[in-house]
C-alpha cells in the first residue's frame, strides 16, 4: 500500500502510486489465474494451502496400484511375502478400481474448480483495480479543480484585501461619527425635554392660578345674590359644597386618589360580582353613584357591560362626557328618587357615603333597595377606620369627608334596610413596612391596626 504524509496532496503523485499498486496486484492475480498461487499476501497464503491439499490428494488418489513398502521384512520372509502381497493386491483391485477412478476424477474436478476460482478472483481484482483507478482519476481532477479555485480566491482576496480593510476603517469612522451625533442628540433632547417640562409646569401653575382667580370672582358674584336665590340654587342634600369648588376637587382627586389605571385595577374585583347578579345588561343596567372621574364606568364599557353614572361635580361630569361615558350631573339621592322601582341590576357607590350625613346614608340605602331588581346587587366602598392610620390621619386629608363609618355599622345598616346576604370585604392592605411575623399576638395586632385593609366594601343583594 502507499501513504501520503504531505498535506499538499498532488493528484499526479496519487494517480502514479495507485497505478503502481494496481500493476503489482495484477501480476499476483495473473499467477493465480494460471493455476499458481500469488506471490504474497493473505490471498497467497490461502492459495498455497489449497495447492498443498491438492498435491496430497493426488498422491493418494490411486488406491491398490502398488505394493506397500516392506521395510520390516528381509530375506526369505520378504521373498515369500512379495508373491502373497501381489496376489492380495490383484484381488483387492477388484474393489479399489472404482474408488481409484472416483478419486482421480475428484482431484481433477478440484483442480478445475481451483483454476476457475483463481480466474474469477483475477477478473474481480481487475475490475476493482480499474474502478479504483477511475475513481482516483476523478478525484485527482476534482482536487486539481479545487486547487485552481483556491488559487483564484486567493488572488481575489489579495486584490480586494486592501479595499476591504479601507472599507472597514471607513465604516468604523462613520460609526464613531454617528455615535457622537447620537450622543449629542440625546443630550440636546434631554435638555429640551427638561425645558419643556419646566415650561409645562409653569403653564400648569399659571392655569391653576387663573382657575383660582376665576373661582374667587365667581364666589364674589355669588355673594352678591340675595340669600334666597343662593338657597334655591343649592342642590338637595348638599352640605355647602357648590360648583365653585368643582375644579378644585377634581384637581385634588387627581393628586391624591391615584391614576386611572390604578383605580381601574382596584375596581376590577367587582366585575365577577356584577356578572353573578346578571347585571350590566340593557334590562339590568348598572348605576354608579358619585361616579367621579368615571373609572368604573369605563371599566364596565371595556367589558361590554351597560352602566351609567351620576355626580354633582360638574368638572368630572364634563370629563366623563369627553370620554364617551353616560354621566348626568345631579345629586345621588335625588337621582335615585327619580328612578322607577326595580329598574337596575346593580347600584354602586365608591367612596361616597363618607361624604354624606348619616341620615342621608340611610335614605340612600333605602332608595338603592327600591330601584334594585330581584337578585340585584348593591356595592358600597368606603375607607376602613379599623386601620388606625386611615381612621386617625389619611381619612381627613379630604376636606369633604365627614366621618368614617365602621364596617359592622354598614353591615347592620344594609341588613336593617332590606338587603340580604350582606358581606364585608376588606380591601387594599398595606404591605410596605409590615412588622416581620414572629408569631406573637402583639405583632399580629400591630400589623392589623397599622398595615391592615385601608378600605372595605359592603355587598348586599335584593331579595
Amino acid at each position: 500500500m502507499f501513504s501520503i504524509d504531505d498535506p499538499e496532496i498532488s493528484a499526479e503523485d496519487l494517480t502514479r502510486s495507485v497505478s503502481e499498486e494496481a500493476r503489482r496486484r495484477q501480476a499476483q492475480s495473473r499467477g493465480a489465474g494460471n493455476g499458481t498461487p500469488p506471490v504474497d499476501g493473505p490471498s497467497a497464503q490461502r492459495w498455497a494451502a489449497v495447492h498443498r491439499a491438492l498435491v496430497v490428494a493426488e498422491s493418494r488418489a490411486v488406491v491398490g496400484e502398488q505394493l506397500p513398502p516392506m521395510h520390516t521384512l528381509h530375506g526369505i520372509r520378504r521373498r515369500l511375502a512379495a508373491p502373497i502381497a501381489r496376489l492380495i493386491l490383484r484381488a483387492a483391485q477388484l474393489v479399489t478400481r472404482e474408488q481409484t477412478s472416483f478419486n482421480t476424477e475428484a482431484v481433477r474436478a478440484l483442480h478445475a474448480l481451483t483454476e476457475a476460482a483463481s480466474l474469477n478472483q483475477f477478473a474481480l481484482e481487475q475490475r476493482l483495480v480499474t474502478a479504483f483507478e477511475e475513481r482516483v482519476r476523478v478525484l485527482g481532477e476534482e482536487m486539481a479543480g479545487l486547487r485552481t479555485e483556491i488559487g483564484r480566491l486567493a488572488d481575489e482576496f489579495a486584490r480586494h484585501g486592501q479595499t476591504l480593510h479601507d472599507y472597514a476603517a471607513s465604516a468604523t469612522e462613520r460609526t464613531d461619527s454617528l455615535e457622537r451625533v447620537l450622543w449629542t442628540g440625546r443630550q440636546e433632547s434631554a435638555a429640551r425635554f427638561e425645558a419643556n417640562e419646566l415650561r409645562l409646569a409653569e403653564a400648569a401653575s399659571r392655569m391653576q392660578a387663573q382657575l383660582l382667580a376665576h373661582e374667587r370672582q365667581l364666589r364674589a358674584l355669588a355673594d352678591l345674590r340675595p340669600a334666597r336665590e343662593r338657597a334655591a340654587a343649592a342642590p338637595p342634600g348638599d352640605a355647602g359644597l357648590d360648583h365653585l369648588l368643582d375644579t378644585f376637587y377634581a384637581a385634588f382627586e387627581n393628586r391624591f386618589r391615584g391614576s386611572r389605571e390604578e383605580i381601574k385595577a382596584r375596581l376590577g374585583i367587582y366585575l365577577a360580582d356584577v356578572r353573578a347578579a346578571s347585571a350590566g345588561t340593557t334590562e339590568r343596567p348598572v348605576l354608579d353613584l358619585g361616579c367621579g372621574r368615571g373609572e368604573w364606568l369605563e371599566l364596565l364599557a371595556d367589558q361590554e357591560l351597560v352602566g351609567a353614572g351620576v355626580d354633582t361635580n360638574l368638572a368630572m361630569v364634563t370629563e366623563g362626557h369627553t370620554r364617551g361615558l353616560r354621566v348626568v350631573e345631579g345629586d345621588a339621592l335625588a337621582h335615585l328618587r327619580s328612578l322607577p322601582d326595580g329598574s337596575h341590576g346593580a347600584v354602586t357607590a365608591f367612596h361616597l357615603v363618607e361624604h354624606l350625613p348619616f341620615g342621608i346614608v340611610i335614605q340612600l340605602i333605602d332608595e338603592i333597595v327600591r330601584v334594585l331588581q330581584p337578585g340585584g346587587i348593591a356595592i358600597l366602598e368606603t375607607p376602613n377606620p379599623q386601620n388606625l392610620v386611615v381612621g386617625a390621619c389619611s381619612f381627613y386629608m379630604d376636606p369633604t369627608h365627614r366621618r368614617p363609618l365602621h364596617p359592622e355599622t354598614m353591615r347592620f345598616l344594609g341588613e336593617a334596610r332590606g338587603l340580604e346576604r350582606v358581606e364585608i370585604r376588606p380591601l387594599h392592605p398595606v404591605d410596605a413596612g409590615r412588622f416581620p411575623d414572629d408569631g406573637s399576638d402583639v405583632t399580629a395586632r400591630l400589623n392589623a391596626y397599622l398595615h391592615g385593609p385601608q378600605d372595605y366594601a359592603v355587598l348586599g343583594h335584593r331579595a
